[in-house]
Parts: structure tokens; C-alpha cells; sequence
């Protein structure tokens, strides 16, 4: 690994320690739903190959939508789940990105049409995986902290390439 490589290992360890004891302080601010979408979508592309596109769908009013939450966290665990999808899928992928509101909560939705989740990760991620040798899940993890520490959940499963899928309450917690 990079010394670059690791310390963002070091620093996602961190993170998720402090989110799992309650010790990471939440900065929250308000963020308009749509233009933060928009600008995590712009720049995550930018970082992009030909192979790869992604599409970005906000289901009014969702776009209109004003969060009071921790923008740094969310954008992470946007980023994370992105590059996930580019990392996973090499030869190439199209990711479609969706924002949805509905019972006073907020589903964001990062799908791919790529090689989707290994079944060791979706058994760790649902907790019934005790497998030595099955790939990290680190950064899946983080997500589903960061979404947790907002009053949220992830989920994550396969549907003709990976889904992931946070639900926010539209209130805060």
C-alpha cells in the first residue's frame, strides 16, 4: 500500500471507532439537498474514465429538500459509495444516483450495473458472515455509521449490479 493508501486507512479506522462509541461530534448545517447532490455527482465525475457515467435523478421535492446534518460525513459516505463502484468494476460501469422523499424521510439510492456485492460482503454487512478471508467492508461500514449517527440506516444488496440505499428522517434526529 501507498503511504497515501495508508492513511486513509488509518484515518476511515478512526472515524469508525469514534462513530461506533458516540465520540465523533456531528457539524451540523443546513444543506440544500439538491445542490449538495448535484456537486458531489460534478465532482466525483470529474475524477472519472470514459467507461464510467453516472446519472443523477432528484425525485421532487426532494430537490427542494434542506437537511440539517453534517455535510463532511454525508459527502464521505457519498464518496465512498461512488468509488466503490468504480473500484469494484474496472472494465467499467454506469451508476445512477436517486433522491427520493416520502414518510417525512429521505432515501438517496447509488446503484451500479456492475458485478455487484460479493455474497461474503453482504453476509458481513448483515452480520450472519464470519469469514477470515472475506473482502474488506470498511468503507460499507462507515457509511452505515455515518447514515446511523444521522437517525438513518443503509442498506445493501444486489439487484443486476450493487444497490446501496440510505434512509435519512427529514427531520433530524
Amino acid at each position: 500500500m501507498t503511504r497515501d493508501r495508508n492513511k486513509s486507512l488509518i484515518e476511515d479506522l478512526n472515524l469508525t471507532f469514534r462513530l461506533q462509541y458516540q465520540a465523533q461530534p456531528l457539524r451540523r448545517t443546513s444543506i440544500p439537498l439538491g445542490a449538495w447532490l448535484r456537486g458531489c455527482a460534478a465532482d466525483f465525475c470529474d475524477s472519472l474514465d470514459d467507461a464510467d457515467s453516472v446519472d443523477l435523478e432528484i425525485r421532487e421535492p426532494a430537490g427542494q429538500a434542506v437537511l440539517d446534518r453534517d455535510l463532511e460525513l454525508l459527502t464521505r459516505a457519498m464518496d465512498n459509495l461512488l468509488g466503490n463502484c468504480v473500484r469494484h468494476n474496472p472494465a467499467g460501469c454506469e451508476i445512477r444516483v436517486t433522491a427520493e422523499t416520502g414518510d417525512r424521510q429521505l432515501a438517496l439510492t447509488v446503484r451500479d450495473n456492475g458485478t455487484g456485492y460479493p455474497e461474503a460482503v453482504l453476509r458481513n454487512l448483515s452480520g450472519t458472515g464470519n469469514d477470515p478471508n472475506a473482502p474488506h467492508i470498511l468503507g460499507l461500514h462507515l457509511v452505515r455509521q455515518i447514515a446511523a449517527a444521522h437517525g438513518g440506516q443503509a442498506d445493501f444488496y444486489n439487484a443486476s449490479g450493487a444497490v446501496a440505499r440510505l434512509h435519512l428522517p427529514l427531520d433530524g434526529k
